[in-house]
This record gives C-alpha cells, sequence and structure tokens, in this order.
C-alpha cells in the first residue's frame, strides 16, 4: 500500500498489528467501557498506522473493536523515516491521557533514548560541517544527562529528574514481579508507586514487596493505611515474627538437651542397677567426655600442681575423716545419741547431714580409688 498522507479508509483489521513498545509502555488497558461506547454509537476514531500496518495510535480501539467482533477498521497510514520517529509520535499522541506513575516512567526511559539519539545526530552533523571548531560552539542546544532526565520528567508529568531517578527502581521491580508471573504484588506496588514514589521505594529497598500482609494489602487499598505505615508495619510483623522463630529454635533446642539428659540419667540408672549393690561408678567412666576432680583426664601424667591440689583437698577433711573413724557405733552409743533428742524431726535433720557427709567421703574415696589404679608421679620428699 502506498503512503495515503492522512486520508482515512477502511481496512481489514487482520491486516494491521500493534506496536511493540505500546504495551511495554502502557501495559494492559480496560477497554470494556470504550467497547460500549464504539457498540452504542456505531463511530471508531481512525487509527494511526505506519506503512507496515502497525498501529501507532488507537490500541484501544483497536482492541475494542476485536472485542467487538469488528472485520473492517477506519485507519490513517503514515510513512515514517526511522523507528524513532514512530516511538516519539507513539508518545506524543498518548501524551493526554490518564496515565499510572508506572506508566510515566515508562514514557521517560524511552524519551530518555530519543533524546540522547537526537543530541548524537546532532553532535555528528556539527562535526561534520565544522570539522576545524570546537563542537559545543556550533550545537549549543546540546545538554548534560540531568538535564536531559529533568526535561523528560517534565515532559511526561514527573516533576524533576530526582523525581524521576526515585521511581526508576521501583519500576524495575514491578517489571520483575510481572515477568515472574507475580500480578498481585506487582500491581500492588504500583498502586503504592501512585500514591507515594519515596514509599514505594522504600519497600524495594528494604525488599518487603512479596512479604506485605494480605490484611495491610487491603487496608491500603481501602485507604486505611499509607504506604509508610505499610512499610513500617511490614517491618515490625517481619521482626516480630523472627524474634519468635528464634524464641521457638531456643526452646527446641532446650528441649533437645533436656531429652538427652533424661536418656542419659535412665542409662546410668538401668546400668547401676546391673551392679553389685556396693559397686561405686565413678565419674571418669560413667562421663568419659567430661573432666574429671580439678580438670584432670590423665591420671598417669599428673603435674605438681595438679598432685598438690589433690592433697589439699585430702587434707581439707582429714580432720572430720579421722574423727568419722574413731566414732563408737555399738548399741548403746548409738541409744546415747538418740536420746538428746527431742523429737523424730531433729533425728531426721541429723541423718540427712550425716548422709551428705557420707556422700563427700565416697567422692574422695572414689578419687584415690582412680589414682591408685592409674598411679601417680613420684613427687620428690622435700617438695
Amino acid at each position: 500500500m502506498q503512503d495515503s498522507g492522512f486520508e482515512s479508509f477502511k481496512i481489514g483489521i487482520t491486516e494491521i498489528s500493534p506496536h511493540p513498545k505500546n504495551a511495554e509502555i502502557y501495559g494492559e488497558d480496560d477497554i470494556q467501557e470504550l467497547a460500549a461506547k464504539i457498540k452504542n454509537t456505531g463511530y471508531i476514531k481512525p487509527l494511526y498506522v505506519n506503512q507496515d500496518h502497525v498501529i501507532i495510535s488507537g490500541h484501544r480501539r483497536y482492541k475494542a473493536c476485536l472485542l467487538l467482533g469488528i472485520k473492517q477498521i477506519p485507519v490513517v497510514v503514515k510513512r515514517f523515516e526511522n523507528e524513532q520517529e514512530e516511538l516519539e509520535i507513539l508518545l506524543l499522541e498518548n501524551m493526554y491521557r490518564d496515565k499510572t506513575t508506572e506508566q510515566k516512567v515508562n514514557e521517560a526511559r524511552e524519551w530518555e533514548i530519543i533524546e540522547k539519539e537526537k543530541a548524537r545526530k546532532r553532535i555528528i552533523a556539527a562535526q561534520n560541517n565544522n570539522s576545524g571548531k570546537a563542537v559545543k560552539d556550533n550545537c549549543p542546544e546540546q545538554v548534560s544527562s540531568g538535564q536531559t532526565r529533568d526535561i523528560v520528567a517534565k515532559r511526561v508529568g514527573l516533576g524533576s529528574g530526582k523525581t524521576l531517578e526515585r521511581a526508576k527502581p521501583v519500576v524495575e521491580k514491578i517489571s520483575k514481579l510481572r515477568e515472574s508471573g507475580d500480578t498481585e504484588n506487582a500491581e500492588f506496588l504500583s498502586k503504592a508507586l501512585d500514591k507515594s514514589i519515596s514509599g514505594a521505594k522504600k519497600l524495594v529497598e528494604d525488599n518487603i514487596v512479596e512479604k506485605v500482609p494480605d490484611t495491610y494489602k487491603e487496608m491500603f487499598r481501602g485507604d486505611n493505611l499509607s504506604v509508610s505505615d505499610v512499610c513500617t508495619f511490614t517491618k515490625g510483623a517481619l521482626e516480630a515474627k523472627k524474634r519468635n522463630e528464634e524464641n521457638q529454635r531456643q526452646y527446641e533446642k532446650q528441649l533437645k538437651k533436656e531429652q538427652q539428659e533424661r536418656e542419659e540419667k535412665q542409662r546410668i540408672e538401668e546400668l547401676q542397677k546391673t551392679l553389685p549393690e556396693n559397686a561405686v561408678v565413678l565419674d571418669k567412666f560413667r562421663k568419659p567426655a567430661e573432666p574429671c576432680i580439678f580438670g584432670i583426664t590423665d591420671f598417669n601424667n599428673l603435674t605438681e600442681e595438679q598432685y598438690g591440689k589433690c592433697l589439699k583437698h585430702a587434707k581439707k577433711y582429714e580432720d572430720k575423716v579421722y574423727k568419722i573413724a574413731m566414732l563408737d557405733v555399738d548399741v548403746d552409743c548409738l541409744q546415747a545419741w538418740s536420746c538428746v533428742h527431742e523429737s523424730q524431726e531433729e533425728i531426721n535433720d541429723k541423718l540427712d547431714t550425716i548422709n551428705m557427709a557420707f556422700q563427700n567421703l565416697l567422692a574422695i574415696q572414689n578419687y584415690f580409688k582412680g589414682v591408685k589404679k592409674n598411679g601417680k608421679p613420684h613427687i620428690d620428699e622435700k617438695s
């Protein structure tokens, strides 16, 4: 088909196709209301297409006609010099439509590409025309990257380049969510971006977009929570969850430790039941992984310091051991002891004290049995 300028005529709807950049910039639009309007009025504003029948303007009308099953659609065909010119017209045709912040950022990204390409061409043209002069003298309209961002940000309705830069990482996150199929969180973040660019950026920086509880999302959609509130409450909930999980781990660890101690105790008790009544199980053999008295684990290589500690410990009880050994334990003596107590309770207290002393004596006996069995170092008598 030849270039028809701005003359409108009808063409089969299957012969035209959407511009690939349109969906990338603006996403999917709701065309139900537009379709109903076309159906009621029968009027279709001509679509603007290029020489290859790719739509430059009129994507929503195209989709509405597809939905209604319309076979022929009015178009205006225009031949463009290059893809950059097509994209620029596509953006200009959508300049006054209602747009989300996400769509504005997508537009700004394309405008930056267009403006950089224009600047490149201006520089090349200046170099070709004035090879002997500085380029900047013959290209006064060139601008810095920061100025370009300010220009395109204002053009798409974002105010300043700084605002645009804050919004860019949020839009990148939205794109990744959509690519992964997580449309729910993508739409949530897109709406958060419309409400507060700084708040949405905080959600992304803190990596909590996918962790926002559904309750907070619903409250946000109902305008009962701000983006900042959602961020603060979610972080609080995550920290509480982390603390609870740590407490649970510590609790399970403690339970496991107590269970192991019970099992070890039961094992020792069962072992003791199989021994003769007068047998003594030394801690050295009961718990080989634990150190013996004073941290000594090798009785074959006692140092003088260790031997001195053991000797000092034994002498501490020497007098008491001697006195106990000299006690009379005939019937008359035992009866005499009982007579000095007025109640059975006092007698029981005395027996408890004697039992404790007996346990201490057993501990000393157990130690020296171990020394005797394993031997002790030769200690000079002078030392």
